[in-house]
């Protein structure tokens, strides 16, 4: 499986390739957080200000599923993005890619 990832520039040296992806995969981390972060809070406001309407609360309820939906694939994929590493025996993460 290297020979997929080695005509990319990504190897256990290092390279520009390397730093690249993991410069990419930290923002994509960083704003998926974020996401994730403000889907709780508006669904916890959307929640909390339902009070006496059952239809405001079914709205609440179904955004604080989306939250754990998007908290649970956030998670996946970083889980993924680091088995698939480990395996092709890269540590993309790294600051240095070695």
């Amino acid at each position: 499986p290297s020979f997929l990832i080695l005509p990319l520039g990504i190897n256990a040296a290092g390279g520009e390739a390397c730093k690249l992806v993991s410069t990419v995969m930290s923002t994509l981390w960083m704003v998926g957080g974020v996401l994730v972060a403000i889907g709780w809070i508006v669904a916890g406001i959307l929640y909390l200000t339902s009070i006496g309407s059952t239809e405001r609360m079914g709205v609440g309820k179904k955004a604080i599923t989306a939250a754990i939906v998007g908290t649970i694939l956030i998670i996946l994929a970083g889980a993924a993005y680091t088995i698939i590493a480990d395996l092709m025996g890269y540590t993309l993460s790294a600051p240095g890619c070695k």
